[in-house]
């Protein structure tokens, strides 16, 4: 089974902003060419001035461009790459469902991150970045998150459950 996994970003105070609305429109294209595929959205309430989840807002963009409701799945709780990928594995465990392959859609400058996150909570799963939304961001920026992130990883990595590492990511982000 491939999952399209589309993960949010802050939503600007109108509740969009070009670099969502670009990754939910690639999600979109992929589940397109691979309609077999679940697409889980992957963002919470992350901007207190739009009453919407990142899920939702993408939700709306995929179905204007089409994509059938019975095909997504919504994770609306996280606010990091961290949760999305933690949160993202417990509704799939809850579920039952053991994905062959993730196609995870994100920003190029967010893809590496992303990718090095989802291989530590989705440990046997081929973790695929080939396609990603060109969105320019500040480098340094993104290096700095991933070295944070990276030492959250190893500091849960001994952490069993999921409020566990809930608690424990919660002091670092």
């Amino acid at each position: 089974m491939i999952i399209i996994v589309v993960l949010g970003c802050r939503p600007d105070d109108s509740c969009l902003n070009k670099e969502m609305n670009g990754r939910a429109r690639l999600g979109a294209s992929l589940f397109k060419k691979c309609p077999q595929a679940i697409i889980v959205l992957s963002g919470g309430l992350t901007n207190p001035k739009c009453r919407h989840t990142e899920a939702e807002i993408m939700e709306g963009i995929m179905l204007a461009d089409e994509v059938p409701k019975s095909a997504i799945m919504k994770e609306e709780t996280s606010r990091s790459t961290i949760e999305n990928a933690l949160y993202i594995r417990k509704k799939l465990n809850e579920l039952k469902i053991i994905p062959d392959k993730i196609l995870l859609v994100t920003s190029c400058y967010h893809s590496f991150r992303s990718k090095i996150i989802f291989e530590n909570f989705f440990k046997d799963i081929n973790i695929d970045i080939s396609g990603c939304y060109e969105y320019e961001r500040d480098e340094i920026d993104e290096n700095r998150k991933l070295d944070r992130d990276l030492s959250i990883i190893n500091r849960i990595k001994d952490f069993g459950d999921t409020e566990s590492i809930l608690e424990m990511t919660s002091k670092y982000l």
